[in-house]
């Protein structure tokens, strides 16, 4: 145990505690003063004071000093208290080993028995300050950790390897074998870039490798600011001298060889700029094109808020580009300059720094020789509302209206920026309506299309977070279909941004689709806007723009780097795991990668998926604020699909957030691994939204985790989300609700007995309350035993190694052994999908690597013979790849960390 002082602690959970006085003890003969001693703010023991006992002459030059010492607790009890005294004089000699104390009562004071002794120069002044005291204990047993079993791994610290004591492999044979597949999952694939190809011809490109490339600065709309453009490291540094808050300063490129812009061409830069314009938010930049006839348009205009330097690609600028100004008559054939706009915007000329700007191309997109690029369907409004109309649904009795709105700066020369302008009239926090055109010339989508457009949100949906909304299909029969739910919290307020969908058709994951529904016959798009808990009074006018399917050729998506890992980099300080077969980012896949890059000891991915978890994933808004979104798009900017929490998620985020505290020990910031785990904690019981669109994630009466916290599905809980050792070790280092957390794992045990299966042990995937299968509309296996239910067995087992040895979870856990292997007896094999009685689902014939790593973390506390059988098919079994490698491969990993004896607790002292 380390002696730090007071000043450098960042955070020291509560299990093992110590209390460091740094302030030394003034001392007189028969006197003590100890007023001025001081304990960390957690210290609950203290030196109260010390009483001179004895003082004798040792030799010509020394004393011998023997004090008596009293403890004060000002807090519950404690335990196995050790009292280490180091002294920074030289010429002092601390003759007393370290002083124990057995116990000391809650709030109360205690005489250690065993007196501290010190031998001292007795010419050298006696000074207070040259003690360091340090106390270390534990929380008196009796209430957590006491009801713990005698023989579990967290009295015991033993984890055995049931591969090798069941005789399927050797020591080094496990090793080898959990290496290798950490090796394999978590091997970094590094930033995707599109293929070159796909970017077409660059016809122009300023590197700024050498020089400015002459490119020239000018005061703007009348204004007097003046500027310095100088190069630095690749980069067009841009230093302006703002003169008032209305200041507009252009920087053009010299004149080029004009380019033919009518096809359109995609225009890209990197650009970043000074913290302080960031922090102030005011300032934005938009570009500008110039013809050789001096003609010119201004478009892509975006506020300056992201300090870090970002690139930045806009597409198709050509006739069909919104221009915020586009000059009568403009030349698109012959397109000589670009250039950057940067306005004030009321900033204060006291915000400035520097602006750089590098790597800007004009790009000619490539042609696809030979096919029809023309487009399936769009529809950009310069033609009027059309077929265009609004549908309410769920029952609402709103009446929203559209109306066709331009929105060119240019008077003159406004035909082509119209959009269609929505204007709902909110009522309920339940209201929903579709905005739709109908009946189009039917297209055939079976093989997929990508489809887009442009929404244009005011700030008041974004702040409130609430609404979603999602994209709209029907077909010639009027059969619909919904995809890409989506919540509003995370996008861009007051600026049009892109939604795009690649490759919709019969393969798609819709959120709902009819039955019924025809490919061959898509002839209505739109998008339906709910309102999902938001207030009626939140509410202003929506824009949408440029609804566009592709034609026949969808857009191919970039290949995969590897077909074997789920890390994939974000620049060089940031990771998330991707579920591959629905391109996404989910929370239970970067929580669980966190767990076990703590277990692999691997601090530089666990940092990287924290770092993207707390940068793209938390909720800064909305009614989760400050949960984690539980998916996002795995395609930057990895805008959240959907901002809701999934309750495993901060479970798992919580526990290995303590885990890496205990192993590594916390930082500032983010990486105050104890801190993020404690809020994390709070929230969970605690917070939920001010209006009713969300409830507690602890349910406040049954005291069981939820399925979810939206009250738009009925509450109920998930019985794979019962982690009950979880919620024991936050009983002991949780910095509140500690109790809470200990009743609650009894309460997850016995929930757990009442949604097994009477017969087969079998759970379902979603389960009331009560323990009842659960049938949703939107799960058809939710009252199944299907994927979901894998991990209860997992979770029995490691609460039964890690704390309870409970001889009902392992009842259950036999209860499944013994239906596997009739299963086995009866078929050959289990599979993956049954009804909790142990009917078999039609149509699977597979067991999942999910269910039967889960199924050999179970067997490792069962007697049964076939046990062992269940170990070795995790044995025996490789890591998968391809397609499904994402949910099967993490709980492969985790089947190989339980049962081979590497998944453990790492307690608060452990990183001292």
């Amino acid at each position: 145990m380390k002696t730090t002082p007071l000043n450098e602690y960042t955070s020291v959970t509560p299990s093992m505690k110590p209390s460091v006085v740094s302030k030394g003890i003034l001392l007189a003969l028969g006197t003590v003063l100890c007023s001025s001693i001081s304990t960390l703010s957690y210290g609950e023991v203290s030196v109260e004071g010390l009483t001179l006992k004895s003082k004798s002459r040792v030799g010509r030059s020394d004393y011998r000093y023997e004090f008596l010492v009293m403890l004060k607790n000002d807090a519950g009890p404690v335990q196995d208290v050790v009292i280490d005294v180091t002294s920074s004089n030289p010429n002092s000699n601390i003759v007393t080993g370290s002083l124990h104390a057995d116990d000391i009562a809650a709030n109360s004071s205690l005489e250690l028995g065993t007196p501290f002794v010190l031998i001292q120069n007795r010419r050298v002044r006696f000074n207070e300050n040259d003690f360091n005291w340090q106390i270390d204990y534990q929380q008196m047993g009796n209430r957590i950790s006491d009801d713990f079993s005698s023989g579990s791994a967290y009295h015991t610290g033993q984890y055995n390897n049931y591969f090798v004591e069941r005789g399927l492999a050797t020591q080094e044979q496990v090793t080898a074998k959990i290496n290798a597949t950490y090796q394999q999952l978590f091997e970094l694939m590094p930033d995707q870039e599109p293929p070159e190809v796909s970017r077409g011809e660059r016809v122009y490109n300023a590197g700024f490798a050498e020089n400015t490339e002459n490119w020239q600065w000018y005061a703007d709309n009348g204004t007097q600011v003046d500027a310095k453009l100088s190069q630095r490291e690749g980069a067009l540094i841009i230093t302006p001298s703002w003169q008032s808050n209305g200041d507009t300063l252009a920087v053009v490129s010299n004149n080029f060889t004009p380019i033919d812009t009518t096809e359109g061409v995609n225009v890209e830069y990197e650009m970043g700029i000074a913290q302080a314009y960031a922090d102030d938010g005011m300032m934005a930049v938009q570009l500008f094109i110039q013809g050789t006839s001096g003609g010119i348009g201004f478009f892509a205009y975006r506020a300056l808020t992201q300090s870090a330097t970002n690139a930045i690609s806009v597409n198709g600028v050509g006739p069909d580009t919104n221009f915020g100004y586009l000059s009568q008559g403009f030349d698109f054939s012959h397109v000589a300059k670009l250039g950057f706009q940067f306005l004030s915007n009321g900033k204060s000329t006291e915000v400035g720094g520097e602006i750089g700007v590098s790597q800007v191309s004009i790009y000619q997109p490539p042609s696809l020789d030979g096919s029809d690029t023309s487009p399936g369907f769009e529809d950009s409004f310069d033609e009027g509302l059309g077929q265009w109309n609004v549908s309410v649904d769920n029952g609402s009795v709103i009446a929203p209206s559209l109306s066709v709105r331009n929105i060119s700066a240019d008077e003159i020369d406004s035909a082509n920026n119209n959009v269609l302008a929505i204007k709902p009239n909110w009522l309920t926090e339940n209201d929903a309506f579709t905005v739709k055109y109908q009946q189009f010339p039917a297209l055939d989508i079976n093989e997929g299309r990508d489809i887009s457009f442009d929404i244009k949100l005011p700030s008041a949906y974004v702040q409130d977070g609430n609404m979603a909304l999602q994209l709209f299909l029907e077909d010639a029969n009027y059969q619909p279909a919904y995809l890409g739910y989506t919540m509003v919290a995370g996008f861009t307020a007051d600026e049009f941004v892109t939604l795009r969908f690649s490759h919709v058709g019969a393969n798609s994951d819709f959120g709902y689709i009819s039955d019924a529904f025809d490919f061959s016959q898509l002839r209505g798009i739109g998008v339906q806007f709910v309102a999902n808990g938001k207030a009626a009074d939140v509410s202003q006018d929506i824009q949408v723009d440029n609804f566009f399917i592709a034609g026949d050729m969808p857009s191919q998506p970039v290949p995969e780097l590897s077909d074997t890992s789920v890390l994939f980099g974000v620049g060089d300080d940031m990771a998330f795991i991707k579920a591959i077969d629905s391109d996404d980012i989910r929370s239970e896949g970067m929580s669980y990668g966190m767990m076990i890059s703590v277990m692999m000891n691997d601090q530089d991915t666990f940092d990287k998926l924290w770092r993207f978890t707390k940068a793209k994933m938390q909720n800064k808004t909305g009614s989760s604020k400050d949960f984690f979104a539980w998916r996002l798009s795995a395609n930057a900017p990895y805008i959240a699909i959907d901002t809701n929490p999934a309750p495993d998620g901060e479970e798992y985020f919580a526990m290995a957030l303590f885990l890496a505290n205990n192993r590594w020990g916390s930082r500032e910031g983010i990486f105050d691994y104890q801190q993020e785990a404690n809020d994390i904690l709070h929230d969970m019981i605690f917070t939920k939204s001010d209006n009713s669109s969300t409830r507690l994630m602890m349910h406040p009466v049954y005291q069981q985790v939820e399925f979810v916290t939206t009250t738009n599905v009925e509450s109920f809980s998930d019985p794979s989300y019962h982690l009950p050792a979880f919620y024991e070790m936050w009983a002991l280092w949780a910095d509140e609700n500690n109790d809470y957390w200990h009743e609650t794992a009894e309460i997850s045990r016995q929930y757990l007995l009442k949604a097994a299966h009477l017969q087969t042990g079998l759970f379902s995937d979603y389960a009331s309350h009560d323990g009842l299968p659960q049938p949703t509309s939107f799960n058809p296996d939710s009252h199944k035993s299907a994927y979901d239910s894998f991990r209860v067995m997992g979770n029995m087992a490691m609460d039964y190694h890690w704390v309870s040895q409970s001889s009902e979870l392992k009842a259950l856990v036999e209860r499944q052994v013994s239906f596997f292997e009739s299963e086995v007896q009866q078929y050959g094999d289990f599979i993956a999908v049954y009804e909790v009685d142990g009917t078999r689902e039609p149509g699977i014939d597979y067991r999942s690597h999910g269910r039967t790593a889960m199924n050999g973390v179970g067997a490792s506390i069962s007697e049964n013979p076939f046990s062992t059988e269940m170990l070795n098919y995790l044995w025996q079994q490789d890591a998968p790849t391809g397609m499904y490698r994402y949910y099967d491969g993490l709980l492969h990993m985790f089947g190989l960390l339980h049962a081979g004896g590497e998944f453990k607790i790492y307690k608060p002292s452990e990183n001292e």
